[in-house]
C-alpha cells in the first residue's frame, strides 16, 4: 500500500501553501450568508412578467432617512444571477434593475429602483401593452422639442425608465400615455357591462425624447423616455377588452375601436405542449444546456406560444438560468450538486415534467 497520496485538481488552493487566499471561499461564504436571516426569498421577472424565478437574495438600505433614497435598494446575489432590465419581485412592489450589475466575486450587487407605475399603451400592431415603470419628475431637463408657441399651457415632464425589451425599444416620439392616480377611483363607479367611458379628466404625457442606447451594456440594460404633459383627447380613456380594463390614449380615427381591440376567436388555441432538448443531464462546469418550449394546436401543427418555466428544487439559487424568447438556459458550477436532479416544467403542466440531473465529466 502506498504510504504517499496526493490529489489530482483540489477545489482550492489549501494544499499550494497560500491558504490565506479568502477569494477562494469567497462564494461559498455567500452562499452560507444565504442561508441565514440575512436573505429573502424575492422573484426574478422579465420584462413581461410571464417569467418569475424565485430566488434568495440580501437586500440592502432598507431603512432611509430622504425621500430620494426611499427609491432606492441594492441586491446582493450570487454570481450570475441577474441582469439589467429585469425585475424583482419584493414586498409586493416590482423594482427593476438600474445600471451595470457586476460583482466583486463574492456576490453580485444590483441597484433597484421602484417601479410606481404600470405604463399602459397599444403598439403599432393593435396590442395593448403594459410595463411596470419608474417614473421620476424630470420638468428640469430638456424635453428634445423647440417650442415657439407664445402660450404653453403645461410643461410638466416625467423621466420613465423602464426594461429595454422589444415594445419598449419600439416606442416612438408622439406615443401618449395616461399617468394620473384619479384613474383608480374613477374605475371604481364603472360598470362591468360598460365597454368604454371616456368622459373622466385625465392626466396624459406624450413622448418627447428617446434614449434607447444611454444605459444600453450590450447584454443587458434599461430603458428611458422623456414625457412632457399633454392634452387630454376626445378619445383617451377607459375601454373594457374581455374582461380586463385598461386606461388608453386613442386618435380620433380610432372610432371603432371597442372591436378592434376585442380578442378574436382563437382558431389557433394550443392544445399540447413540449419540451425539446439534446440531454436530460447537465454537465457541470460546461456551457449552458438548452431546453426548448413548443407549442401545437388540434391539428398538430406547430404554432406560436408564450413559455412559463418552473424549477423544482431546493438549490435554485446555485444554478445559472438566463431566457431567450421560448429557451431556457440552465448551467451549473458548483460541484457540491453533482448527481443531483431537479424537475423543469412548462406552463405548470405535469404532462411536461422533466427530470434532469447533474453530472461531471468523464
Amino acid at each position: 500500500m502506498a504510504t504517499e497520496w496526493y490529489l489530482l485538481n483540489p477545489p482550492y488552493s489549501q494544499t499550494s501553501g497560500f491558504e490565506d487566499e479568502v477569494m477562494d471561499f469567497a462564494q461559498d461564504a455567500f452562499s452560507e450568508a444565504l442561508d441565514s436571516p440575512l436573505a429573502i426569498n424575492v422573484e426574478y421577472c422579465n420584462a413581461d412578467l410571464s417569467i418569475c424565478s424565485p430566488i434568495k437574495a440580501i437586500i440592502q438600505n432598507k431603512v432611509q432617512d430622504t425621500k430620494l433614497n426611499a427609491f432606492t435598494r441594492h441586491l446582493l446575489v450570487p454570481v450570475g444571477t441577474c441582469k439589467a432590465g429585469y425585475y424583482i419581485h419584493y414586498k409586493n412592489r416590482y423594482w427593476l434593475i438600474v445600471g451595470l450589475v457586476d460583482d466583486n466575486g463574492m456576490y453580485e450587487k444590483a441597484v433597484l429602483t421602484l417601479c410606481n407605475w404600470k405604463l399602459t399603451w397599444r403598439n403599432t400592431e393593435g396590442k395593448i401593452i403594459e410595463r411596470w415603470s419608474s417614473i421620476q419628475s424630470a420638468s428640469q431637463y430638456n424635453n428634445g422639442q423647440r417650442d415657439n408657441r407664445y402660450y404653453i399651457l403645461r410643461t410638466d415632464q416625467l423621466l420613465i425608465c423602464m426594461p429595454n425589451d422589444d415594445e419598449c425599444v419600439m416606442l416612438d416620439s408622439g406615443q401618449r400615455f395616461i399617468i394620473d392616480k384619479r384613474i383608480e377611483i374613477y374605475e371604481r363607479n364603472i360598470g362591468e357591462d360598460e365597454t368604454s367611458v371616456t368622459s373622466n379628466k385625465v392626466i396624459t404625457y406624450q413622448v418627447t425624447r428617446n434614449d434607447s442606447v444611454l444605459y444600453n451594456y450590450i447584454d443587458s440594460g434599461h430603458y428611458e423616455i422623456l414625457v412632457t404633459q399633454d392634452e387630454q383627447h376626445e378619445n383617451d380613456g377607459f375601454y373594457r377588452v374581455g374582461d380586463n380594463g385598461y386606461w388608453l390614449c386613442l386618435e380620433s380615427e380610432h372610432s371603432g375601436i371597442i372591436e378592434d381591440l376585442s380578442p378574436e376567436p382563437d382558431d389557433d388555441a394550443i392544445v399540447a405542449s413540449k419540451i425539446i432538448y439534446d440531454d436530460d443531464k447537465i454537465y457541470s462546469g460546461l456551457s449552458a444546456s438548452e431546453f426548448t418550449a413548443v407549442f401545437y394546436d388540434a391539428e398538430g401543427n406547430m404554432i406560436d406560444g408564450d413559455a412559463e418555466w418552473t424549477i423544482n428544487c431546493d438549490f435554485l439559487d446555485k444554478l445559472q438560468v438566463d431566457y431567450i424568447n421560448n429557451t431556457i438556459c440552465i448551467s451549473v458550477d458548483d460541484l457540491s450538486l453533482l448527481n443531483k436532479s431537479f424537475e423543469l416544467f412548462l406552463n405548470n403542466d405535469e404532462n411536461t415534467k422533466l427530470t434532469i440531473t447533474i453530472v461531471g465529466l468523464i
